[in-house]
């Protein structure tokens, strides 16, 4: 993945090698500095560089920091070309001796993203480390010649879960990125999806952030049960007039008003009250009334009763509705 980053009067210095004439010097005076930014190297770019070397030679110089007190000069920009040529079999390197022992760590990173491409983890690293150095993020930006939130990506490579920073060895940073957003939010749905994908684009993480975003739709109300759709049928037979020609309905296919009562003193917890009473008297004289109408009348109120029973919570409620219900037939079939 490469990464354009247009330094120009930094890549100057790099390509350079930072001032003053190249010289060759022993291999074996030379060490790499502990502290540069790359620390991976591809073995096999490191082969072919060592290939070429052997050809050709070292063509750019490397630059070294002047010898330290172990006599060693420590490298500046170059690694790479330092240990192509151990693999070439050289023992000496053109290098350029720098006049200060202190590198600029802006200048490493730059050198080692035009030499070759820096890995995710080696960028945000640096830049991690610079930070708990105390620089600040729109400085590091202007350093660098970025955006900052070109650094704030690689800055919060640091609070990723492992899921998501394994994810920088296949997929690019503005991805890893947006997952991380969204794992912010939703972290079990994010390394799920994570474990499950092996490479991501940009526009794969970002559709994915966008759905996990998305207010989850209400669920739907359940059907009515068998026994709802019924009662809702009987009413309707009954409002319309249907069935006025069906047999005749005996006690024995009633409901039995006894056990309704029990069921609903076993559920809300009542006791005897006149008001029940009243109710029981209204319902003894209308099933003494032996008509088609008032049979059917009577049926759709035990079908009512049932309903009601299930419905309120309140028992008194439950006997003043039966009791308007019988009332109502109880006009209606006088009048007739």
């Amino acid at each position: 993945m490469a990464l354009d980053l247009s330094f120009t009067s930094l890549a100057d210095i790099a390509q350079s090698g930072g001032g003053g004439r190249p010289v060759e010097i022993p291999l074996d005076d030379i060490i790499e500095d502990p502290d540069q930014p790359r620390t991976v190297f591809d073995d096999d770019a490191l082969h072919e560089l060592a290939a070429s070397i052997a050809r050709f030679g070292v063509i750019q110089a490397i630059s070294v920091r002047p010898k330290n007190a172990a006599g060693k000069h420590i490298i500046i920009f170059g690694a790479r070309r330092y240990r192509a040529s151990r693999l070439a079999g050289r023992d000496r390197i053109r290098a350029v001796v720098e006049a200060a022992e202190t590198p600029d760590a802006y200048l490493q990173l730059v050198e080692n993203i035009q030499r070759d491409d820096l890995k995710p983890l080696e960028i945000a690293a640096f830049v991690t480390g610079r930070l708990k150095a105390g620089d600040r993020t729109s400085a590091i930006a202007e350093r660098l010649g970025k955006p900052k939130d070109w650094v704030s990506r690689y800055a919060a490579v640091a609070k990723m879960p492992d899921v998501l920073r394994d994810k920088l060895a296949t997929s690019p940073i503005r991805a890893v990125y947006e997952l991380f957003q969204a794992w912010r939010e939703h972290p079990a749905a994010v390394e799920d999806i994570a474990r499950s994908q092996g490479v991501f684009t940009d526009a794969q993480a970002r559709r994915i952030a966008q759905d996990l975003r998305k207010p989850k739709p209400s669920p739907s109300p359940p059907p009515p049960s068998t026994r709802a759709r019924d009662i809702d049928a009987n009413c309707d037979r009954q409002a319309s007039g249907e069935g006025r020609a069906t047999p005749e309905i005996t006690d024995r296919h009633r409901p039995s008003i006894v056990a309704d009562e029990g069921s609903v003193e076993d559920r809300r917890r009542t006791s005897a009250s006149p008001l029940r009473r009243e109710v029981q008297r209204l319902e003894r004289r209308m099933r003494a009334i032996d008509t088609p109408d008032a049979a059917q009348w009577l049926a759709h109120y035990d079908t009512l009763s049932a309903q009601l029973a299930d419905e309120l919570s309140d028992a008194h409620d439950v006997w003043v509705s039966r009791r308007a219900a019988l009332l109502l037939i109880r006009s209606v079939t006088e009048a007739e």
